[in-house]
């Protein structure tokens, strides 16, 4: 295969494209941990708001955001952290 002159030196165009697809997926994980962190957040802020006598829903009103933003927290540690394993497997002499 040819070679394809790009930010990510003289790497072949396969392994270009694979570097993107890699990336892609990354982005891809990050905004399935901002959904999930979202989803959880809001369902408990709701449950707090229609049921606010309710022991149970006072419970899982204050667990849902507590686990969301747990959730969102080791999202976003494990996103840039294999943001960071990429970018180290594909560095390049030209970019250390």
């Amino acid at each position: 295969m040819s070679k394809k002159p790009s930010e990510y030196g003289e790497l072949s165009l396969t392994d270009c494209l694979a570097l993107d697809r890699t990336h892609l997926a990354n982005e891809r994980t990050a905004l399935a941990y901002a959904r999930t962190s979202l989803a959880s957040i809001l369902a408990g802020i709701t449950l707090g708001k229609l049921f606010p006598d309710e022991m149970t829903f006072i419970l899982l009103s204050v667990l849902l955001p507590t686990i969301g933003i747990v959730i969102g927290a080791i999202g976003l540690s494990r996103v840039f952290s294999y943001r960071k394993r990429i970018e180290n497997y594909y560095s390049t002499p030209e970019k250390n």
